[in-house]
Formats: structure tokens, sequence, C-alpha cells
């Protein structure tokens, strides 16, 4: 460290813009998956969770058709 008194100042540098590039690729997936579910809700695209509803609902219409009877 005599000879480079000033190398630290290099290596801060670049451990700061690192961490900021990696930041930045996570927050970049983060909102590209959420753009993209949006995308499909507003296309009126069914989710998997709409199709768990009604499969739900076709059980629970059986099972009370059973009991009716």
């Amino acid at each position: 460290m005599e000879i480079y008194l000033w190398a630290w100042i290099l290596f801060v540098a670049f451990i700061i813009s690192s961490s900021f590039t990696v930041l930045n690729l996570f927050i970049a997936i983060i909102i590209d998956s959420m753009e993209t579910f949006n995308e499909g809700k507003q296309a009126g695209d069914k989710s998997e969770t709409e199709g768990n509803k009604r499969y739900v609902s076709e059980e629970d219409y059986k099972e009370l058709r059973t009991i009716q009877r």
C-alpha cells in the first residue's frame, strides 16, 4: 500500500458499480415479470387460479349432488 496509495479508491469504485449493476438486473427482472403478468391479465387470458377455482367448484358441485341424493 505504500507504493499505490490511491489504489483503494479504484477498488471501492469497482465494488460500488458492480453492486449497482447486479441490483439493477434484479429490479429489471422483477419489473419485466410484473409487466408480463399485467399484459396477460388485461388481455383476458385465464390465469392458473381461475382454472383451479373452476376445478374446485366442480368438485364441490359433485359433492353436493351426492349429499342431495
